[in-house]
């Protein structure tokens, strides 16, 4: 009993909007709901107003909320990114925040990622702070694991002028906090 339904609706050529995309998909035997809104795009402020997907999944009550809101190409700012995972069974809650990027000053303000895993009290907490654009890049990285059987907690913090350096600290990392 899979149902999958989409739609599209109006591409127009005048002002170049589509108005949204919707796909559901329900699963009987999962109970699985997909449900993925795209709402204007806009060619003239370039505007991408925001971008809505849920999956709940009633077995395992994990609700996947993924919002995505206001990038303006007059101000190219991106507002704010919330990516929130609740599972029911290992009450994980990923918080992902990821707020404006301005680009009169290339400012990125920061990123926060949290992990709370309460089987192994995992916390997982990755900050990045502030790129700035007029070369003095301040790299800002703290990541700390703290493990209730062993209680390590492991604390790193590195200061550089590119992000690429960032991808190898992450490649000695036994935890990868993007992943």
């Amino acid at each position: 009993m899979v149902i999958d339904f989409l739609v599209y609706i109006k591409a127009l050529s005048d002002g170049m909007v589509i108005d949204f995309l919707v796909c559901i998909k329900a699963l009987s035997e999962g109970m699985v709901i997909d449900f993925l809104v795209y709402i204007k795009a806009l060619s003239d402020g370039m505007v991408i107003c925001f971008l809505l997907y849920i999956n709940a999944l009633f077995d395992g009550m994990v609700i996947d909320f993924f919002l995505y809101i206001k990038a303006l190409s007059d101000g190219m700012v991106i507002d704010f990114l919330v990516y929130i995972r609740v599972l029911s069974d290992g009450m994980v809650i990923c918080f992902l925040l990821y707020i404006k990027a301005l680009s009169d000053g290339m400012v990125i303000d920061f990123f926060l990622y949290i992990k709370a895993l309460s089987d192994g009290m995992v916390i997982d907490f990755l900050v990045y702070i502030r790129v700035l654009s007029d070369g003095m890049v301040i790299c800002f990285l703290l990541y700390i694991k703290a493990l209730s059987d062993g209680m390590v907690i492991d604390f790193f913090v590195t200061i550089g002028s590119s992000p690429s350096e960032w991808s190898s600290l992450f490649s000695s990392l036994d935890h990868n906090p993007f992943l």
